[in-house]
């Protein structure tokens, strides 16, 4: 297991990790290496350890979508976050890189409230509302969704095959570009039936992830 998993079990582990994670936040950005806040944060602290400086634009922005991510988690119990990190651990293909490739999709992911979403799916995991294959696939579409076609995104959740039919609506992937960021993030099917062939509609992770949006961005 690298510093990177360690320190990351570590930090959601904290039993003071809502009260560390609102020191960071208050004290502000620009401050908190003179503060030595980064220092309570383990996950924070290792990042710099391993090269991380903060120096540049890039860290910076990485480093709010961390302070975002753990303020989120943060809302977890400590038993409820004891009980994540343990079924995180109870997969084998993923447990010695939980941590890594949390970090990954952070870094990756283009704003705050995304890393605000990432925790919202590991809470409903923690709390074994959403299985491991299905977190994957939440992840999977948080990397990719344009955040500015969420509320055409709740519309699309909203029709089916019948409603489809009987409402007569028009959608189609080469009229409707919101769809083709629908389907890039995994969150629609094209319709192979009679009559409704070529037609995109919400699949399972379309709906887990509406789920997600609502309760991450409300």
């Amino acid at each position: 297991m690298s510093k990177i998993d360690i320190s990351f079990r570590e930090t959601v582990l904290k039993s003071d990790l809502p009260s560390v994670i609102q020191n960071a936040g208050e004290i502000g950005f620009d401050s908190l290496l003179d503060n030595g806040v980064l220092k309570d944060v383990p996950i924070l602290s290792t990042m710099l350890a391993v090269g991380k400086t903060f120096g540049n634009v890039r860290d910076y922005f990485f480093a709010k979508k961390m302070i975002a991510f753990l303020r989120s988690i943060s809302s977890l119990s400590e038993k409820e976050r004891q009980k994540l990190i343990h079924l995180l651990d109870a997969d084998e293909k993923f447990s010695k890189y939980a941590g890594e490739q949390i970090i990954e999709l952070l870094s990756r992911i283009d704003s705050e409230r995304k890393a605000v979403l990432v925790a919202t799916a590991l809470k409903l995991y923690a709390r074994e509302e959403i299985d491991f294959l299905q977190l994957q696939r939440i992840n999977y579409a948080i990397d990719r969704f344009m955040l500015c076609d969420a509320e055409e995104f709740r519309s699309f959740c909203a029709v089916t095959p019948e409603k489809f039919i009987n409402e007569k609506i028009r959608r189609n992937s080469d009229v409707e570009a919101t769809t083709v960021n629908f389907l890039s993030a995994g969150l629609g099917d094209i319709n192979t039936g009679l009559g409704l062939f070529g037609m995109i509609f919400p699949n399972e992770t379309a709906r887990l992830f509406l789920r997600v949006l609502d309760e991450g961005l409300q």
